[in-house]
């Protein structure tokens, strides 16, 4: 029906549509079929995160994002569907950070990881680091060796 690609392997899923193609008309069917559509997609939308601060799902959105390139803030809004200064101020009035969420995400991701398992460079890639040693020096900052 929708023709984009679809990433395995991830907690949760969204697709984001701007509002103006939310407003136009559909060919096929009828205007109280779309209607219904419309307020039905709404509703969900509005549930699936109404409990949830933005903090919050800035970081379940890095854990899932950080192999692919959560790490910086212009991914982050993106996603969000936000400028990034907008969402730089909403993060500091409620008296937090990217970066402090960043390393939140990447420290609860490291806790699930099953780092008996991996070396070290695979688990520097889960967890979004460009290298090594960026790895331990957060390893050492979180008091984890």
């Amino acid at each position: 029906m929708i023709n984009v690609p679809i990433a395995f392997g991830h907690n949760k899923n969204c697709i984001s549509f701007e509002n103006t193609i939310l407003n136009k008309e559909l060919c096929s069917p009828g205007k109280p079929s779309l209607d219904l559509n419309k307020l039905t997609a709404k509703k969900q939308l509005k549930e699936m995160k109404s409990d949830e601060s933005l903090p919050d799902r800035c970081k379940d959105i890095i854990k899932n994002y950080l192999p692919e390139g959560a790490t910086s803030l212009d991914f982050l809004a993106d996603i969000l569907q936000v400028h990034k200064r907008s969402l730089q101020i909403r993060l500091n009035e409620q008296n937090t950070s990217f970066r402090r969420i960043l390393d939140a995400a990447r420290r609860e991701k490291f806790n699930s990881l099953d780092v008996q398992s991996m070396d070290a460079t695979q688990i520097a890639k889960a967890l979004g680091f460009s290298t090594t040693i960026a790895l331990e020096d957060s390893r050492k900052r979180w008091n984890i060796t």
